[in-house]
């Protein structure tokens, strides 16, 4: 076989199952590799179990409170097993926890103003956040307009 000035080799070669060559590949054995290959039949996605998940349904994203507040947090679960354990936070603080549905709880006396991120975890699986506003006490020295 002749080669060019780079010592390349020049003309079609053999790589690992590859023709290479004045443009074309041919895949050496495809078509046999491929008919005595069987690949396990995918399961029915009805059949599958579904995979666990949980989201606040209460309070709303947004929800404004008067200080002092009670907040009763409330989550819905999809888990295929029973029975689970449903625990709510406010941050990394735990509030409160629910072993039975309805996954309820209620963060009691809440004195301070702001605003409060309100998560529920089933195991390792979080809820997207709620976000909670919580107003001061009014006083007699306010004006509403």
């Amino acid at each position: 076989m002749e080669t060019n000035v780079n010592r390349r080799p020049m003309g079609p070669r053999f790589t690992g199952g590859l023709i290479l060559g004045f443009g074309l590949v041919i895949v050496a054995g495809f078509a046999a590799f491929h008919a005595e290959r069987r690949t396990p039949p995918d399961v029915a996605a009805a059949e599958r179990p579904a995979a666990p998940a949980i989201r606040l349904t209460s309070p709303g994203n947004g929800a404004q409170f008067q200080a002092p507040a009670d907040i009763t947090l409330e989550a819905a679960v999809e888990h295929p097993s029973s029975p689970v354990l449903v625990e709510f936070f406010h941050g990394p603080i735990k509030i409160g926890e629910a072993s039975a549905p309805p996954y309820r709880c209620t963060w009691k006396g809440l004195r301070y103003p702001g605003h409060y991120q309100l998560t529920a975890k089933l195991g390792e699986i979080e809820s997207p956040t709620v976000w909670v506003w919580v107003d001061r006490e009014p006083t007699d020295d306010w004006v509403r307009r």
